[in-house]
């Protein structure tokens, strides 16, 4: 199986109500706005019906399960494609859900991370991958990062100083 069947997927469990606003993040929303680069699995943002402040995931693994889907630690796993659903728990994640532009991936209309949030995100975590990750996007995106926008989206989640140190080292 590929990404379009989990994309496919997603898509039916949105329109069951087991999640809501799925969204394509992480390095497969890298890859959509720039050149392609290695990835291991496809991260989908989502927001699930809660009760109280508890997260149950159950629903989701029931019915990938019921789909043909196989548990392999964190992730889920139709064959060969692996993935794993992310509730938006931070500000950031739930300004980068609600900002997502509308692509057609994989001939299915989609949400996507914008490049801008995508950075944003990267930064949030800061690992050496994720270093490397945004300087890739920075020098191949498709479109221009809008430095502005970029800025803002920073400055209102306390990244700016990590957003200068990151630009001070890779120029």
């Amino acid at each position: 199986m590929s990404y379009r069947d989990v994309l496919t997927f997603a898509v039916d469990l949105e329109s069951r109500g087991v999640v809501s606003d799925v969204t394509i993040g992480g390095s497969v929303a890298l890859i959509l706005h720039a050149e392609p680069i290695h990835t291991d699995d496809l991260d989908l943002f989502v927001h699930l019906r809660r009760t109280g402040t508890v997260i149950d995931l159950g629903p989701i693994y029931r019915a990938a399960e019921a789909a043909g889907a196989a548990v392999d630690g964190e992730y889920l796993r139709f064959g060969a494609a692996k993935f794993q659903f992310i509730v938006a728990g931070t500000e950031l994640e739930e300004e980068a859900m609600a900002q997502a532009e509308t692509l057609e991936v994989w001939g299915l209309r989609t949400r996507v991370v914008s490049p801008e949030y995508v950075i944003a995100l990267k930064l949030a975590t800061f690992r050496s991958k994720d270093q490397t990750q945004i300087l890739h996007l920075l020098r191949t995106a498709r479109r221009s990062i809008d430095m502005e926008a970029l800025e803002v989206i920073l400055g209102g989640h306390g990244l700016l100083a990590r957003w200068h140190q990151f630009r001070k080292q890779w120029p």
